[in-house]
């Protein structure tokens, strides 16, 4: 939506601003006036260690709570300016 009022009154990323998205949504990102840079997340990877949480907490295999860190890839499109 943000970008749209923008193209409207003609302030144009990456020229007038940069603006990077999260979640990297494959429907539409790469097809915007301007395509969408997004941070992807290792979404499967991320359900499938919480399930595997849960399960080993109910047949206590854990006994206080873990962290998984896990990190996203950033996808470069044009919406940015890359500064060198």
């Amino acid at each position: 939506g943000f970008m749209r009022a923008m193209f409207e009154i003609e302030i144009v990323p990456p020229r007038n601003y940069s603006i990077i998205g999260f979640d990297n949504d494959y429907d539409f990102a790469p097809y915007l006036n301007v395509s969408l840079s997004t941070f992807e997340q290792p979404l499967v990877k991320i359900g499938e260690t919480a399930g595997e949480m849960i399960l080993n907490q109910i047949d206590g295999k854990i006994s206080k709570p873990e962290v998984k860190i896990y990190i996203p890839k950033l996808i470069l499109r044009e919406s940015i300016t890359v500064l060198k």
